[in-house]
């Protein structure tokens, strides 16, 4: 026997339709100020997110936010950007096996995005000798063969540019060892780093202004900033290479990299240490050299 379908009286089925019509009504502001990026805070009010936008980000890095991982950096991937966030304080951690790693407190208002650019070197860096004289090659049938037994050692064109590239002083340095590049002079004094900016009022970087709070977002600027000080006499410096937010110095006892983001945790790793070094940047290249010995580091 078929069962027979049941039957709702008038007034009943009345009421079902007004009840999820009035729901439905009441959903959809809720449902457009989430999707515009509206949350409840811990406080129970509803606040607009923000974002966090990481640059620099190696491949297969890891990302950690308040101490739980976030996601990992894809092969192409540079920049990483965290969305849906509430406006607070957020303590993120970029690693990498075999690198150092990065960390950095950044601030996040309502509608706006936190960037940092990430500086991540490895822990072990790979030195190139540059010699001046290289393996030669025979001739023979018209192929080129390398021979250890009979090859003949050449002159290596790239070595008499490397030596007087460390005869002279860098190609950004201007005076009294101060450095200049994208509008952004750097110099240290002592145990002090300094920055000034001589652009545009308007495009001055964000490391020359104060930290953001999350109640201030528009933090005054100084073109004059002190930068870091470092534990030891700082004997040179210069900008990293393909970057005009990190500095390298040489100190003592090895070659450093410090990023001008003042904001905490304000990020300086070894590039390599060992005593009485001296080091040149020439375009995307870094040199090194150690005893006489010339050295391109591979980062």
């Amino acid at each position: 026997m078929s069962k027979i379908p049941r039957v709702y009286s008038q007034r009943r089925r009345t009421l079902y339709f007004v009840f999820f019509a009035v729901l439905f009504i009441l959903l959809i502001p809720v449902v457009v100020l989430f999707a515009d990026g509206y949350r409840l805070n811990k406080n129970w009010k509803l606040v607009s997110t923000g974002g966090i936008s990481l640059s620099g980000v190696p491949a297969g890095a890891d990302v950690y936010v308040n101490y739980k991982k976030v996601s990992s950096s894809a092969f192409f991937e540079d920049t990483f950007y965290i969305q849906n966030l509430l406006p607070e304080d957020y303590f993120v951690v970029v690693a990498k096996d075999g690198d150092w790693s990065w960390a950095k407190h950044l601030v996040v208002n309502e509608k706006k995005v936190s960037s940092a650019s990430v500086l991540i070197l490895p822990s072990h860096p790979k030195l190139q000798p540059i010699t001046e004289l290289v393996p030669g090659e025979n001739l023979t049938n018209n192929f080129h063969f390398f021979d250890s037994t009979t090859a003949t050692s050449t002159l290596n064109p790239q070595y008499p540019i490397i030596a007087d590239l460390f005869s002279t002083s860098s190609s950004d340095q201007i005076n009294d060892g101060a450095v200049l590049k994208d509008n952004i002079k750097i110099w240290a004094a002592g145990k002090q780093i300094f920055a000034k900016w001589q652009g545009s009022p308007q495009a001055i970087p964000s490391f020359f202004c104060a930290v953001a709070t999350s109640t201030s977002s528009s933090p005054a600027c100084n073109p004059t900033a002190s930068i870091y000080t470092f534990p030891t006499q700082i004997e040179k410096i210069d900008f990293f290479p393909n970057r005009d937010d990190v500095v390298l110095l040489e100190t003592a006892d090895g070659i450093y990299a410090l990023e001008m983001d003042t904001r905490p945790e304000q990020n300086y790793q070894p590039v390599y240490l060992a005593k009485n070094l001296d080091f040149r940047v020439s375009g995307s290249a870094l040199y090194i050299e150690e005893g006489g010995n010339f050295y391109q580091v591979e980062m």
